[in-house]
């Protein structure tokens, strides 16, 4: 299913949504030159479009989702302190 598809006509003018491909790099123990080159990363700084309003995160509720959480949460807050 295309991850748009789940939002209506009206919604996707406000909302998106972004499928990750698998864990993000952790960017506490990466270096910024590390950080500039993964392709998912500026993906999610293009999605957003460098603007950080307001953010939902879903993901599976086992550890690995936690994880993931925890991930996006970090990078978000080294890239928009």
């Amino acid at each position: 299913m295309d991850e748009i598809s789940v939002l209506g006509e009206s919604e996707r003018e406000t909302y998106g949504v972004y499928h990750l491909q698998g864990k993000l790099l952790n960017v506490k123990k990466a270096i910024k030159d590390k950080i500039n080159k993964n392709r998912e990363l500026q993906n999610i700084k293009t999605a957003i479009g460098w603007k950080l309003k307001h953010v939902m995160i879903m993901t599976d509720q086992d550890e690995d989702g936690a994880h993931i959480k925890g991930l996006l949460i970090h990078f978000f807050h080294r890239s928009w302190p």
